[in-house]
């Protein structure tokens, strides 16, 4: 799973007809309209009496993503994530869980590396604010304090 803020870097892959990983990448993504984005699971628990004064310790959040390329054209993506969210204790006291997929159109087709490379760079980033802000409303929708969300960054490699 993708953590919030993690490196993701791309792998070095064998060029295919004479392109490199990069050319293929940038003219995938240089293709690429997003159609739609909808929420298709979603699931929130409680697991204690709200109270006027509520107090959480910590998060955390556990995010995944995929990609697959339509026969058709286009590619499908989702993403899920759950974020489990801590009391003064060391018990969980509030979950939720969600996916959410998309849709995109694109006139070239990606091969593997490529789609894997979107996955890991792209979807964490393009599913982040609709993560974000569905854990942030269910927060107050279950009292307890609102969960301020980073944003989401992808690092660049550092240079040895």
């Amino acid at each position: 799973m993708t953590k919030p803020n993690e490196r993701v870097h791309p792998q070095k892959q064998p060029q295919v007809d004479g392109d490199s990983l990069k050319d293929r990448y940038n003219k995938f993504i240089g293709s690429l309209n997003e159609l739609v984005v909808w929420l298709s699971r979603h699931q929130t628990s409680l697991s204690v009496m709200p109270s006027p004064t509520p107090e959480t310790k910590s998060h955390q959040i556990e995010m995944s993503t995929s990609a697959t390329a339509l026969e058709g054209g286009g590619v499908a993506a989702e993403c899920t994530f759950i974020c489990t969210v801590y009391g003064n204790g060391e018990e969980a006291i509030a979950t939720i869980e969600g996916e959410f997929r998309a849709l995109f159109e694109t006139s070239e087709l990606p091969l593997d590396d490529v789609l894997d490379l979107f996955r890991r760079r792209n979807l964490p980033i393009s599913f982040w604010p609709y993560v974000r802000e569905m854990i942030q409303s269910d927060c107050g929708r279950m009292n307890i304090p609102i969960i301020v969300m980073p944003v989401y960054k992808v690092m660049p490699k550092k240079s040895a």
